[in-house]
């Protein structure tokens, strides 16, 4: 029975099987001397699929923490679609054939992210395992969004009642929303009238927004701050867009990919970096091709 390491486990292959074997038809390992050489995530796979056995029986719980649950989860996903996987410094990259590999983070729920890792150190996909060990993909892209109308200037000014913004004379439709022969505006809508355009970010996003061409309407129904319609003839909004800052929860991302694709709309994140209103948009994927 022809044997092999990982780090400082060893192992026996099973079946009478040889290195040559492992290397051969799951891709994975190399052989140093006559012994099969493998990194954690591939040794446990193997081990998990009845492959290999341990000399050790406290093997297996040291190379599981080592790698972590969420870890393997993506990995053994991703080798069973057919993929040659690597880690390297906490991603796993992976690839068929000789193309770019596409990158992929494991992030709990619990996990802080900075938004400076979206636009600074982009990866193709994220990756989360729920408390029952149903995994969920994310694509990651950064984006431009750019819509198509061309805004007639607003006259009239704000005017405070019952505690809410008016505008007051009629407007377009564009802003604001009707009511009794009155123009209601949001907060940020009459930041904007008024010119204060960077009051807070989420100010600085709605015009950002609105010089790019997009219709801008509340998003909070949906949990977010902005519905981005793209024209005028759009009968649906586009985008979703959520104002960050510059670190947030997981969850706090997954649930508002959740909510977008529940009503068929893309979700994206905006935050100002580096006085710039920068845009990622993440979409839930059913796996990856």
């Amino acid at each position: 029975m022809e044997e092999g390491i990982c780090g400082s486990h060893d192992f026996l292959i099973e079946d009478g099987k040889s290195g040559n074997y492992i290397i051969g038809k799951y891709r994975i390992g190399y052989l140093s001397g006559d012994k099969l050489v493998l990194d954690p995530f591939e040794c446990l796979y193997l081990y998990l699929k009845g492959r290999i056995r341990f000399k050790d029986d406290g093997s297996v719980a040291d190379i599981f923490n080592a790698v972590t649950f969420d870890r393997y989860v993506a990995y053994e996903l991703l080798k069973n679609r057919g993929y040659r996987v690597k880690e390297d410094s906490g991603l796993l990259y992976f690839r068929k054939t000789t193309e770019r590999p596409m990158s992929l983070r494991v992030m709990r729920e619990s996990d802080l992210i900075e938004f400076s890792d979206f636009v600074e150190n982009p990866v193709d996909f994220y990756f989360t395992v729920d408390e029952e060990g149903d995994p969920t993909i994310y694509s990651s892209q950064e984006v431009s969004p750019v819509g198509t109308v061309h805004f007639e200037k607003i006259s009239g000014s704000v005017v405070k009642m019952g505690g809410r913004n008016f505008l007051s004379q009629e407007a377009s439709s564009w802003i604001g929303s009707t009511f009794h022969g009155y123009r209601l505006l949001t907060e940020t809508e009459a930041n904007f009238i008024s010119g204060k355009h960077d009051v807070t970010p989420v100010d600085t996003v709605f015009s950002d927004l609105v010089s790019r061409g997009c219709i801008v309407k509340t998003g909070f129904k949906y949990g977010a701050n902005f519905r981005v319609y793209l024209g005028n003839e759009s009968q649906h909004a586009e985008y979703l867009v959520s104002v960050i800052s510059d670190t947030e929860r997981w969850y706090s991302i997954s649930r508002g990919v959740r909510v977008a694709s529940s009503v068929r709309k893309t979700m994206i994140f905006a935050s100002i970096y580096k006085n710039e209103v920068r845009y990622v948009a993440l979409k839930r994927v059913k796996d990856i091709i």
